[in-house]
């Protein structure tokens, strides 16, 4: 998925959370941070300039707002409180993505561990993602 691109998702690998969420996708591909909960913005305002994102080159999906999400996340040894700004509310996308291009533009980092990766700026941990899928690699 990419916002008013097209681009496809490739194979996602999954954050850990606290608390009601389905749960987290890491994504290289998708170009912001796309949520399906309303429940996890604290700041949220709602759109009504027809955007939208691309799902498989051709399917247009809905964008029904934008604002800021926070997460408690789970880490090796505690957890963290992280805040993603300028996420898209999406009611109709499968699963919450984050995307590790935005993170990156932002300056975080990525480091590899035994189970997974984890993702962290300014040398403090923000969160974790486990290896997933049927292949266990990342993409």
């Amino acid at each position: 998925m990419a916002a008013g691109s097209n681009c496809e998702v490739g194979q996602v690998d999954k954050a850990s959370v606290v608390g009601s969420i389905t749960g987290i996708l890491l994504d290289c591909a998708v170009m912001s941070y796309m949520f399906m909960e309303r429940h996890l913005f604290i700041i949220y305002e709602a759109l009504t300039n027809n955007k939208y994102i691309t799902v498989g080159g051709q399917h247009r999906v809905p964008v029904a707002g934008i604002g800021s999400v926070s997460l408690n996340m789970i880490l090796p040894n505690r957890t963290s409180t992280l805040t993603l700004t300028d996420a898209f509310y999406i009611p109709t996308l499968g699963a919450n993505l984050v995307s590790l291009g935005v993170l990156h533009r932002k300056g975080a980092s990525v480091r590899s561990w035994i189970n997974g990766l984890i993702i962290s700026k300014n040398n403090k941990d923000l969160f974790s993602a486990t290896l997933g899928g049927s292949t266990g690699t990342l993409y």
